[in-house]
């Protein structure tokens, strides 16, 4: 069976800084990267580094060549959030994922789900999984958005 790479980047470097703290909360996938075959589905989980700062809530815009994966299905099972601004949508005619979610609990941790994306590949590619946009708010009420 042919393989495909997927490269899962994280290109569109998603930083909140707070004014006290040279640290930043980042958004990342899991896994960044792998090699799957065409026809095939793997899941990639969008997560949150709190970098020690509390968190409570994030959005963000995933963006991705149709051509080359298509969205099977989305997961919020185990996610740090329960409630949804944007509840996590996708289209594969546009290439992309939309996302906005909060808890009123804060998160501080290096590794919280906030969405799963089951993707299949379509065809051998190195594939590319990009941020637009992104923001997460920390409890302090201070972010910065940066695509």
């Amino acid at each position: 069976m042919e393989k495909v790479q997927k490269q899962i980047i994280f290109l569109a470097a998603v930083f909140f800084f707070l004014a006290s703290s040279a640290q930043a909360a980042s958004l990342y996938f899991s896994p960044s990267s792998g090699s799957y075959a065409v026809g095939g589905a793997f899941s990639v989980a969008l997560k949150a580094n709190s970098e020690g700062k509390a968190i409570n809530a994030a959005e963000g815009t995933l963006i991705f060549n149709p051509a080359e994966l298509t969205v099977v299905s989305l997961s919020k099972n185990g996610s740090i959030f329960n409630l949804w601004t944007t509840e996590p949508t996708f289209s594969n005619s546009e290439g992309n994922v939309v996302f906005g979610g909060g808890t009123p609990k804060n998160f501080t941790g290096t590794a919280g789900t906030i969405v799963t994306v089951t993707f299949k590949a379509k065809t051998s590619a190195l594939a590319q999984v990009n941020f637009s946009s992104g923001a997460i708010l920390t409890n302090a009420k201070s972010s910065m958005d940066s695509h």
